[in-house]
């Protein structure tokens, strides 16, 4: 799951405990749910405390977002409506983006399907926030007051942010067109969900010999050496890169470079489709040609054509250079193999080290 989540300024302005409802029962025992700036023990986290953190966190954001909705739009400050929304988003982002990590990174299974689970419904939850008019309103309203026009600075650009940021996602549309929006916003979710989950979920190693291991440290071999003598390479970083860093065997090499870079294929090939589809549909029904366009639209680059023409000068200047280095670099090849002509894509990490090296 791709989640947005704005967190501009807390760690300047506040202590996420500050001007806020604590989250009650059951958080001193959660891993998820410490104190600001506390270290998460992720060793002891399970599938109960995802779940449990998952619901915790939702009644504290709705807390959260009645306090600033309770507010009458006349007793407006930038403390009680601005600050408050900013407590909220960091104390959101502060268990979703734990729970998302768990659920590519946590060694039991069980405990990633959990979070894999929570990752969607967490999504929901924010794009119910992401499109709720009562909340746009009371933002729209502080804007136009004397108190948030007096404002300077990184205060005055997030109150004008936020205003911005809700039109163009959405509250530009009627009521109708948001509801359209809101459940293209939930496919892509689970959409983006689905595509990452596909990729860590993904198994596949390679059975080399001693032989293909020849370059690599005793510390990596014997780490991955089985009871026949023949050595076990899968697709995490711990193994990919040093053995395309280090090991001597150009054929292994390639193989084991296919694998990887073929990881969830063909599965993802159908996701991919899906998730371009839904952005097109998002970014045309918020009236924008391409999803690029609307992505640029709040960015420096601010147009597709701008951006084109950027990375387009970027090739040209930077080819002269980018020959250079690959002459360096298959020179460091011919001093193994007198006639290469070429660098493989699976070799170039291989050279790149000799040649550092040297």
């Amino acid at each position: 799951m791709k989640q947005v989540i704005i967190i501009l300024f807390s760690c300047v302005l506040i202590s996420c405990n500050g001007n806020q409802k604590n989250i009650e029962d059951g958080m001193s025992s959660n891993p998820f749910l410490g104190e600001f700036n506390e270290v998460i023990d992720f060793a002891a986290i399970d599938g109960e405390n995802i779940d449990e953190a998952t619901v915790l966190i939702q009644e504290n954001i709705d807390a959260m977002l009645k306090e600033i909705l309770d507010v009458d739009d006349a007793e407006r400050t930038f403390e009680n409506t601005m600050l408050a929304l900013d407590n909220l988003y960091a104390k959101f982002g502060s268990v979703s983006s734990p729970i998302y990590l768990m659920s590519r990174t946590h060694p039991d299974s069980i405990a990633r399907s959990r979070a894999n689970e929570s990752n969607i419904i967490l999504g929901k939850h924010w794009n119910d926030l992401s499109l709720n008019e009562d909340l746009y309103k009371a933002i729209k309203s502080y804007s136009l007051s004397d108190d948030a026009k007096a404002l300077s600075g990184y205060k005055a650009k997030f109150v004008k942010d936020e205003v911005e940021s809700a039109e163009r996602n959405g509250f530009a549309l009627s009521k109708e067109d948001r509801e359209k929006l809101k459940a293209i916003n939930d496919e892509l979710s689970l959409i983006g969900n689905t595509f990452a989950q596909n990729i860590a979920n993904h198994k596949d190693h390679l059975i080399v010999s001693e032989a293909d291991m020849d370059g690599t440290s005793e510390d990596f071999k014997s780490a991955r050496k089985q009871e026949d003598g023949t050595y076990k390479v899968d697709l995490s970083y711990p193994s990919y890169r040093p053995f395309m860093k280090y090991s001597n065997s150009d054929s292994a090499k390639r193989e084991l470079y296919i694998k990887y870079n073929n990881r969830a294929y063909p599965d993802n090939i159908e996701v991919l489709d899906k998730l371009l589809a839904k952005r097109k549909e998002m970014a045309e029904l918020l009236g924008h040609r391409s999803f690029a366009e609307y992505r640029l639209e709040s960015r420096m680059a601010k147009t597709p054509e701008t951006v084109w023409a950027f990375e387009t000068k970027l090739k040209e200047d930077l080819t002269p250079k980018a020959k250079l280095d690959y002459e360096e670099v298959l020179t460091a090849k011919q001093s193994k193999i007198k006639d290469a002509t070429k660098v493989n894509n699976w070799e170039r990490r291989y050279y790149k080290n000799i040649l550092l090296e040297e």
